[in-house]
């Protein structure tokens, strides 16, 4: 079974330092829209059992609303596009008794990252205003470059005609189960005369100061796409 799917999504990264909810919490993250798309192809051990692998693009990230001692909120915008190929498992209802048929499907993801760029709603604002800042690593850096993750979706085929066309709706949800930060990076500070380094993630640390929480992404949206049935 060869398929095409495109379609809405909500980013958001689940981190605990950033939605801790404590009065005077400097950072909070929020999600943000993208758009997802891809192919697949899949095959039938039976009319209800089969697996399938995916080959995606998915644009997605995170917001994280900064706020400075005067009280001003600046939302910094990561925008992250990864690659992902999930192979997976599914069950559906028999498509030889009804031209709708449920499906549902879960398995592991691999995830590359593919690009990393950060915006801000206030283009004077600085991440990090150090004017001793020396080095800092790019937004590419910052991330990993591979994760693993689980992938499910569930939906409905409609039987088009010809019959082995099918449209498809599927509501579609990942989750990474590694770090997606790079917690190795760091940065240059001119400090005293002397050049001081520091870990990037430090500065994002936890409310009591210790080691900042992993990182985790979560999509969920829904696609629209159609699917063609070989042999038929």
């Amino acid at each position: 079974k060869l398929g095409a799917f495109v379609g809405p999504q909500l980013g958001y990264h689940l981190n605990a330092d950033d939605n801790t909810n404590l009065t005077g919490d400097a950072f909070q993250s929020a999600p943000v829209w993208g758009t997802t798309g891809g192919v697949s192809v899949g095959y039938h051990f039976s009319d209800i059992i089969g697996v399938k692998i995916q080959a995606q693009y998915s644009q997605q990230g995170t917001a994280l609303n900064v706020t400075d001692t005067e009280g001003e909120v600046t939302r910094f915008t990561q925008q992250l596009d990864y690659f992902k190929v999930p192979l997976m498992v599914g069950f559906n209802t028999n498509p030889l008794q009804k031209k709708l048929v449920f499906a549902f499907f879960v398995g592991p993801q691999f995830t590359s990252l593919a690009r990393a760029l950060q915006v801000n709603d206030n283009p004077s604002a600085d991440l990090v205003p150090d004017p001793t800042l020396i080095t800092r690593p790019s937004t590419f850096d910052l991330y990993t470059s591979t994760v693993w993750g689980l992938a499910t979706e569930v939906g409905v085929d409609i039987q088009l005609p010809p019959e082995p066309l099918a449209f498809s709706i599927r509501y579609r949800q990942d989750f990474s189960f590694t770090d997606i930060e790079n917690k190795t990076q760091e940065q240059t500070f001119s400090r005293n005369g002397e050049l001081v380094t520091e870990g990037f993630w430090q500065f994002f640390n936890g409310s009591n100061g210790s080691r900042r929480a992993l990182t985790q992404a979560l999509t969920s949206g829904l696609t629209f796409g159609s699917t063609y049935t070989l042999g038929n």
